[in-house]
């Protein structure tokens, strides 16, 4: 399966809220019985909406967006969303997006990166550990907006 990637733009709005809602959904299956929040579209939208352009990424298999993942700036760079829909995992879609993040961070002059995982989505994390990813001395928190414990990890770029 050819993974391409680009460059997020304002039409691919509506497919990057699918693969969103349906990587979230997916929670359901680890968490014991979480639900997203109602207001998932709306919420994501508008995170999406006021994000700079261009720390944005799609990647494709065909004309599909099958993944998504937004970065935030600074010489400490955020992972602050990599997601992808659950029919492509195991395809390389989450591994091309991180390389490409990793790629973009460091370009950017960012020196390390940080992101949060869900605490009990141990398939992310053991990804993101994988991925020389290391846990930091954060204490589990509760994401205000999910209302899930959250774990912090950090990576030298």
């Amino acid at each position: 399966m050819a993974v391409e990637l680009r460059a997020a733009v304002h039409e691919d709005e509506a497919s990057v809220l699918r693969v969103i809602r349906a990587a979230l959904e997916s929670y359901h299956s680890w968490s014991g019985g979480w639900v997203a929040p109602a207001d998932l579209n709306e919420h994501e939208r508008e995170r999406w909406r006021t994000s700079d352009p261009a720390r944005r990424l799609v990647a494709l298999v065909g004309m599909r967006v099958v993944g998504v993942c937004r970065l935030g700036g600074g010489e400490s760079a955020t992972l602050s969303l990599l997601m992808v829909e659950p029919g492509s995992w195991g395809a390389g879609v989450g591994s091309a997006l991180h390389a490409k993040a990793l790629a973009s961070m460091t370009a950017s002059g960012a020196r390390s990166a940080r992101l949060t995982v869900p605490a009990r989505n141990l398939r992310a994390r053991r990804f993101y550990e994988r991925n020389e990813w290391c846990r930091t001395a954060t204490p589990v928190h509760l994401h205000e907006w999910l209302d899930l414990p959250m774990v912090e990890y950090a990576r030298v770029l």
